[in-house]
């Protein structure tokens, strides 16, 4: 019987080792559950944040595509329309911009003629204005913006009557500087500037057929 004690002390040792690891299990079982329940709520703002995201995507989309499809189907004498596409890359989502013609996709920047660019990037740089906190006066300066727009087929015609529908519509002054005669000829006022020895005049007081524009 002189293993008894040694026995005993053995037992009261597994006895110990089994308490300690039972109340491990339980810690671990309730970590386990905790986790689940945060996994849960971290699915359910996911879906929230993902929905929250394509309603902003799509109301992003609408408001660019209001403007820039407008324009484009307004001088152009095909019926392009702006695409947006979102997608995640790298973790971070981009947006791919396209046109549509007849269900065939087009890329403004591979326009050769180039019409199709200097319209698309007035569109969407008249929708980030419209989209952003004004802190300015609604006063828009386009260095030669259409420079590019063929004059075949009466496009170049088209543009004054699209700036002053939009002046008229988000009240917005336009102030152009062009080469284009059909632009010039149709503004409501004209500017000339001559340079002389390296310096710069305007000819002229500008005046030409009244017309309210944006203060």
């Amino acid at each position: 019987m002189k293993e008894l004690p040694f026995y005993q002390n053995k037992l009261i040792s597994l006895v110990a080792s089994k308490t300690l690891l039972e109340k491990e299990i339980q810690e671990k079982e309730l970590d386990i559950e905790n986790c689940s329940k945060d996994a849960k709520r971290m699915e359910q703002a996911l879906f929230i944040i993902q929905k929250v995201a394509q309603e902003t995507q799509s109301q992003l989309e609408y408001r660019i595509t209001d403007i820039v499809t407008p324009a484009l189907q307004a001088i152009m004498e095909e019926d392009y329309e702006l695409k947006i596409d979102f997608k995640q890359k790298n973790n971070r989502t981009v947006a791919d911009l396209y046109l549509l013609k007849k269900g065939k996709k087009y890329y403004p920047l591979d326009d050769n003629g180039g019409g199709i660019s200097d319209i698309t990037a007035f569109g969407l740089r008249l929708a980030l204005w419209k989209l952003s906190v004004h802190t300015s006066r609604n006063t828009f300066l386009l260095d030669e913006a259409f420079k590019h727009v063929s004059s075949i087929g009466g496009l170049q015609e088209k543009i004054v009557p699209l700036l002053k529908t939009i002046s008229d519509k988000l009240n917005i002054q336009f102030i152009c500087v062009s080469h284009t005669d059909e632009l010039i000829e149709n503004s409501d006022k004209v500017f000339k500037i001559k340079q002389k020895d390296e310096i710069s005049y305007i000819e002229g007081n500008g005046k030409r057929k009244k017309r309210t524009i944006a203060k």
